[in-house]
C-alpha cells in the first residue's frame, strides 16, 4: 500500500459497514479551514484495504452515493460526510484489540460479550459482530484458545501498514507456544531416557548379585576371559567418557534450562556408573585369584607329569635290568650252592664257620658303605637344611618388612578411609545444599513464570488501554467532526440570518460538556500511562533481582560440580592402591606358606634321615659283635683241627689240597661277587642320580637297590617296590583324572561365564545406543533451545522497537492534541466573531 501524506485524506474515506454514523441532516456552509487526519481503517471482512481494489463507496463524490450510508454536504470541492445519527455507537479497533476462540471453529470477531466496556451498545449494528478473519496467521497448538488481531494492519495516519504492536504480541505467543512444545519434548525424552535407564537398573540388580555369589563361590573360574575384560574395561572407559559428556552437557543444558527432571536423570546416570565401577572392580580381582588358581593347578599336573613319565621309566628299564641281575644272581648262586654242598662233605664245619665269617665281614663291609653314604647324604641334608634355614630367614625379614608395609599401608588406609568418609559426609551435605539451591532456584523459576504470566497479563492491560486512547481518539475525532459539524450550522446560520440565541446557547452548552468530556478523558488516559510506567518499572527490577540470584545459584552449583568430580577422582585413586597393597600382601603370604612347607618337608626327611643313621649305627655295631664272636670260634675249631691233624697227616694234606682248591674257588666266588657288587653299586648310583632327579619322597629306592644281595630277599623287596610303585601309579593316575574332570568343569564353567559376558557386552552396546539416542536428542532440544533464544532476543529488539515507535506514536498523540488546543482557540474566536456578527 503506497504511503499517503499526513492528514491529506477527508472524513469521507468511511467504511460503509459503519452505518449508525450517518444519521445527521444536511446543512450547507463553506469548507472549514483546517484539515482532519483520517480515522482508523474499518474492520473489513479478511481484513482488506480500502485503497486495494474499487474505492468505497464512503469515498465516492457528492451526490453518487446510496442513501444508506448518510447524508452528503458539499461544499465546491471539498465534500464531507456526515452521519445519520444523533452520534456514533460503533468504535474501530486498534490493530492490537483480538479476541478468544475455540480453534477447531470458526474465528469470528466476539465483541458482544456480557461485561466488556465495549459492549454498552451491542443491541444495534449486529451486522459487525459476523465478520470473520481470514488474512491473520493462527497456530493450532495443543491448547483451547489462541489469541487473533481483528484489526486490518494499516497505520492510522494514513501511513503503510504497521505490524509492531500486534506483531510483536503475535510473535511473542508463537515464541512461547514453541518453548512450551520443546519443553514438552524435553520432558518426553527425559521420561524415555528414564524408563529406559529404569529398566537397565531392574534387569542389572538381579544379575549383579547372582555375578556377586558366582565370584564368591567359584573365584577360580575365570582365567580365560582376561583379553575380553580388558575390551570391556576400554568400552567402559569409553562409556564412562560419553557419561562425562553427557553430564558436562546436561549440565550447560541445565544452566540453560534448569529442570528438576534433568537433575533427578544426571543423579540416576551417577549411581549407574558407580555401579559399573564397581562390577569391574569385582571382576578384576576375580580375575587375578583365577590366574592364582589356574598356575598352580597348571604347575601341579605338569609336576605330576613328570612324575608319572619318570616312575614309568624306572619301571621300565629298571625292572628288567633287575630281573636281569636275579636271574643271573641266582645262576651263580645255583652253582656255588653246588659247589658249597661238595665242599660240605669234607669241611662242614669249618666251611660254614668260614662261610658265616666271610658273609659278616662283606655285610660289615657293605653297612660301613651305607654308612659312609648316609654320612655323604646326612652331610648334603644338613647343608641343604642350613641353606633353607638362611633362605628362611631372609623370607622371615622381607616378611616382616612386607607386614611393616602392609602395616603402614592399612594406616594410610585408614586414614584415607577416614578422609573418604569426611569426603563423603561433605558430598552428601553440599548435595544437599545443592538440593536446596535446586528446590530454591525452582521455585524461583516458577516466580520468574508467575511474573512473566503478569508480565504478560500487564501487557494485555496496556493493550487494553491502548485499544482505549485509541478508541477515546476516535471519540475526540467525532467530537471535532460534531465541532465542524456545528461551525458549519453556525456559519449556515449567519449567512441567512435565521438563527437565534436559544440555538447558540444550546450550542456552547453542547460544546461545553464536549470540552469536560474531552478533559476527563486525557486525565484517565494519563492516569494509565502513569500505572503502566510504574508497573513496568516495578517487574524490570523484580526481573533483574531475580536474575542476579540465579547467576549467583548457577555459579554455586558449577564449583560443587567441580568438587564432587575431585572427590571421586581422589575416590578411584585410594580404591586402586588399597587393590594393589592387598593383592601384594597376598603374593607374600602365598610364597610364606610354600617356604613353610618345604621347610617343614626338609624337617621331617631330616628327622628320618637322622633315625635311619642311628638304626643303622646299632646294627653295625651288632655286627661288629657277631664277627668278634665268630673269630674266637674259628680260633676255637683252628686249635682242635691241629691236635687231630697230628694224628691223621695224611688226611690232613689231602684235607689241605681240597682247602686250597676250595679257597681258590671261594677267590673266586669273592671276586666274581666283588664285580656283582661293583655293578650293584653302579646300579646304586644310578638309583642317586634318579632320585636326585624326582621328588625327594621316593627314597625306597636306596632300599631297593641295597637289598640285591640275597636273591629271593631282593626278589621279593623289588616285587614290593614294584607294588608300591604301581599303586602311586595308580593313584597319580587317579588325580590326573581327577584333575583333568576338574579341568574340564572349569572348562565348561569359562564357556558359561563367556555367554554371559557376550550378553553383558550386548547389554552394554544396548545401554551405549541408548546413550548415543538421548545425546542426539539432548543436541536436537538444545539446537531448539538455542533457536527459541534467539527468537526470543529478537523478539524482545522489535518488542523494544515497537515501544519506541509508540512513543513516537505518543509524541505525534501530543502534536495532534496541540493542534487542537489550537482549534479550540481558532473555535473560541470563530464563536467571539458570530457573538459579534450576532450583535450586529
Amino acid at each position: 500500500m503506497p504511503p499517503r501524506a499526513k492528514g491529506s485524506s477527508s472524513v469521507s474515506q468511511r467504511s460503509p459497514n459503519h452505518p449508525g454514523r450517518d444519521r445527521h441532516p444536511p446543512a450547507t456552509a463553506p469548507p472549514p479551514q483546517f484539515t482532519i487526519p483520517p480515522p482508523f481503517p474499518a474492520c473489513t471482512r479478511g481484513g482488506a484495504s480500502p485503497s486495494r481494489g474499487p474505492p468505497p463507496e464512503s469515498s465516492l463524490p457528492i451526490g453518487r452515493r446510496s442513501s444508506n450510508t448518510g447524508t452528503v454536504l458539499s461544499f465546491g470541492k471539498h465534500p464531507l460526510t456526515l452521519p445519520r445519527g444523533p452520534g456514533p455507537t460503533r468504535r474501530c479497533f486498534s490493530p492490537n484489540v483480538g479476541h478468544y476462540k475455540k480453534t477447531k471453529k470458526r474465528l469470528e470477531v466476539d465483541h458482544g460479550r456480557k461485561g466488556h466496556w465495549w459492549s454498552h451498545r451491542a443491541s444495534s449494528g449486529a451486522d459487525l459482530h459476523s465478520v470473520p478473519l481470514q488474512n491473520f496467521p493462527s497456530r493450532r497448538g495443543t491448547g483451547d484458545r489462541e489469541f487473533v488481531p481483528i484489526r486490518d494492519p494499516r497505520d492510522r495516519w494514513g501511513g503503510p501498514p504497521s505490524w509492531e504492536a500486534g506483531g510483536v504480541v503475535w510473535k511473542r505467543t508463537g515464541v512461547q507456544g514453541e518453548y512450551s512444545n520443546l519443553k514438552r519434548e524435553l520432558e518426553a525424552t527425559t521420561q524415555k531416557l528414564g524408563s529406559s535407564m529404569h529398566s537397565i537398573k531392574t534387569f542389572w540388580s538381579p544379575e549383579l548379585k547372582k555375578e556377586r555369589a558366582l565370584r564368591k563361590e567359584e573365584a577360580a573360574k575365570y582365567a580365560l576371559i582376561n583379553d575380553q575384560m580388558k575390551i570391556l574395561r576400554s568400552e567402559n572407559q569409553k562409556q564412562a567418557a560419553l557419561i562425562r559428556q553427557l553430564e558436562e552437557e546436561l549440565r550447560l543444558a541445565h544452566m540453560r534450562n534448569p529442570d528438576a527432571e534433568v537433575q533427578q536423570h544426571l543423579e540416576a546416570l551417577k549411581n549407574e556408573k558407580g555401579n559399573h565401577a564397581q562390577g569391574i572392580f569385582f571382576l578384576g580381582k576375580l580375575l587375578k585369584e583365577l590366574e592364582l588358581r589356574i598356575e598352580t593347578q597348571k604347575q601341579t599336573l605338569a609336576a605330576r607329569d613328570e612324575s608319572i613319565k619318570k616312575l614309568m621309566e624306572i619301571k621300565g628299564v629298571g625292572g628288567q635290568e633287575d630281573r636281569l641281575e636275579v636271574e643271573r644272581l641266582k645262576s651263580k648262586l645255583i652253582e656255588t650252592e653246588a659247589r658249597y654242598r661238595h665242599l660240605e662233605s669234607m669241611y662242614e664245619s669249618r666251611d660254614k664257620d668260614l662261610n658265616k665269617m666271610e658273609e659278616l665281614r662283606i655285610e660289615l663291609n657293605r653297612r660301613d658303605q651305607e654308612i659312609v653314604a648316609m654320612n655323604a647324604k646326612m652331610k648334603t641334608l644338613e647343608e641343604q637344611h642350613h641353606d633353607y634355614q638362611r633362605h628362611i630367614a631372609v623370607l622371615k625379614e622381607s616378611l616382616c618388612a612386607k607386614e611393616e608395609h602392609y602395616n603402614m599401608l592399612q594406616a594410610d588406609v585408614e586414614e584415607l578411609r577416614v578422609r573418604l568418609e569426611e569426603k563423603n559426609k561433605l558430598i552428601e551435605k553440599k548435595t544437599q545444599q545443592t538440593m536446596t539451591s535446586s528446590q530454591e532456584k525452582n521455585r524461583l523459576m516458577q516466580e520468574v513464570q508467575e511474573l512473566r504470566d503478569h508480565m504478560e497479563i500487564k501487557d494485555r492491560k496496556i493493550n487494553v488501554l491502548q485499544r482505549k486512547i485509541e478508541n477515546l481518539e476516535d471519540l475526540l475525532k467525532e467530537k471535532d467532526n460534531q465541532v465542524d459539524m456545528a461551525r458549519a450550522r453556525l456559519t449556515a446560520m449567519q449567512a441567512h440570518h435565521s438563527s437565534s440565541e436559544g440555538a447558540l446557547s444550546s450550542l456552547e452548552e453542547a460544546i461545553g460538556d464536549k470540552d469536560k468530556q474531552i478533559s476527563q478523558l486525557r486525565e484517565q488516559r494519563d492516569r494509565a500511562e502513569q500505572e503502566r510506567n510504574e508497573e513496568r518499572e516495578l517487574h524490570e527490577r523484580e526481573i533483574a533481582e531475580y536474575k542476579m540470584k540465579m547467576h549467583a545459584l548457577e555459579n554455586d552449583m558449577e564449583k560443587l560440580q567441580v568438587r564432587l568430580e575431585k572427590a571421586a577422582a581422589e575416590k578411584d585413586r585410594i580404591e586402586v592402591k588399597l587393590e594393589n597393597s592387598q593383592s601384594e600382601l597376598g603374593q607374600a603370604r602365598a610364597e610364606l606358606e610354600k617356604m613353610q612347607s618345604e621347610m617343614m618337608k626338609l624337617q621331617s626327611e631330616s628327622d628320618r634321615s637322622r633315625s635311619e643313621f642311628a638304626r643303622l649305627a646299632l646294627e653295625n655295631e651288632r655286627m661288629r659283635e657277631q664277627s668278634g664272636r665268630l673269630k674266637s670260634d674259628l680260633d676255637r675249631s683252628q686249635t682242635t683241627f691241629g691236635k687231630s691233624s697230628m694224628y691223621q697227616l695224611d688226611d690232613y694234606e689231602r684235607l689241605q689240597d681240597r682247602l686250597e682248591k676250595a679257597q681258590t674257588e671261594l677267590r673266586r666266588v669273592q671276586a666274581e661277587y666283588r664285580m656283582h657288587q661293583a655293578e650293584q653299586d653302579r646300579a646304586r648310583g644310578e638309583v642317586e642320580q634318579l632320585q636326585e632327579k624326582i621328588e625327594r619322597s621316593q627314597g625306597e629306592i636306596y632300599r631297593l637297590k641295597a637289598k640285591l644281595e640275597n636273591a629271593q630277599a631282593d626278589k621279593e623287596s623289588i616285587q614290593e617296590e614294584y607294588d608300591r610303585v604301581q599303586s602311586t601309579v595308580a593313584r597319580s593316575q587317579s588325580e590326573r583324572d581327577a584333575a583333568l574332570a576338574e579341568a574340564e568343569k572349569l572348562r565348561a564353567e569359562l564357556d558359561r561365564i563367556q555367554n554371559l559376558l557376550t550378553k553383558s557386552q550386548s547389554q552394554h552396546e544396548k545401554t551405549q545406543a541408548a546413550l548415543d539416542k538421548a545425546q542426539l536428542e539432548t543436541d536436537r532440544i538444545q539446537e531448539k533451545l538455542d533457536k527459541a533464544t534467539a527468537e526470543a532476543r529478537r523478539m524482545q529488539l522489535e518488542r523494544e522497537r515497537a515501544q519506541s515507535e509508540l512513543e513516537n506514536m505518543q509524541t505525534q498523540l501530543s502534536q495532534a492534541q496541540m493542534s487542537t488546543l489550537k482549534f479550540q482557540k481558532g473555535r473560541n474566536t470563530a464563536i467571539e466573531k458570530a457573538e459579534i456578527a450576532g450583535k450586529k
